[in-house]
């Protein structure tokens, strides 16, 4: 019903969890097979660098765990600590999964922490916890670095705030009134919706102008 409702499917607590990590950590099916249709992002990892399934496998979930890997969960990943989900799992489970991902064209070749996030994982929360705040940010705190594009609706720059690596956007918008201000204020941190690895999310706005 939630979701019906427009919740964000990929959500996460304080420790990067999403719905699917607790819902596969307790081995609640039905609840797994409703997110994955939902397209959940399967393969999300946590502050620990783990996905759903390592919980999955981890806490002897099994069917929990074969219906992730059938809708695409990589046994492969490697958490922080350099496990993957099949390093969690008991033998049985382990040589279940393994058949299946090599079947579904899955490499058994462990993939390091550093790469997990370029392999299809994504993130819907900063990691900084500061970046998570969406109030208005001070251009005087942005450090531009580099002009990447320039086009009809405004300039695209490289730079840095609060030490973290950004891009910019600064729009060309003619007739700057309160109410576009007040607008654009309720509408832009709706972009912190998508979840994909090759769409950035909105961190802040500046209203003032550079």
């Amino acid at each position: 019903m939630l979701i019906m409702r427009g919740a964000r499917i990929n959500v996460m607590n304080r420790g990067d969890d999403t719905p699917l990590h607790l819902a596969a950590s307790h081995g609640h099916r039905d609840i797994v097979q409703k997110l994955v249709q939902f397209k959940a992002d399967i393969n999300a990892v946590n502050e620990h660098g783990n996905t759903p399934l390592h919980y999955s496998c981890f806490w002897g979930h099994d069917q929990v765990a074969e219906d992730l890997v059938a809708s695409g969960a990589l046994v492969s990943i490697a958490n922080k600590y350099g496990e993957t989900p099949i390093d969690k799992a008991k033998t049985p489970l382990r040589e279940v999964l393994k058949e299946r991902a090599e079947k579904l064209g899955q490499t058994l070749t462990k993939i390091p922490y550093k790469d997990t996030f370029w392999k299809g994982t994504t993130r819907t929360r900063p990691r900084n916890g500061t970046l998570n705040k969406l109030a208005g940010i001070d251009f005087k705190q942005l450090s531009l670095s580099q002009k990447l594009n320039e086009n009809q609706s405004g300039e695209l720059w490289k730079g840095r705030w609060q030490g973290n690596d950004i891009v910019i956007k600064m729009l060309k918008i003619r007739d700057w009134t309160t109410r576009k201000s007040r607008d654009f204020n309720e509408e832009y941190p709706k972009l912190r919706i998508f979840s994909h690895p090759n769409v950035l999310p909105v961190l802040g706005a500046c209203q003032a102008p550079p």
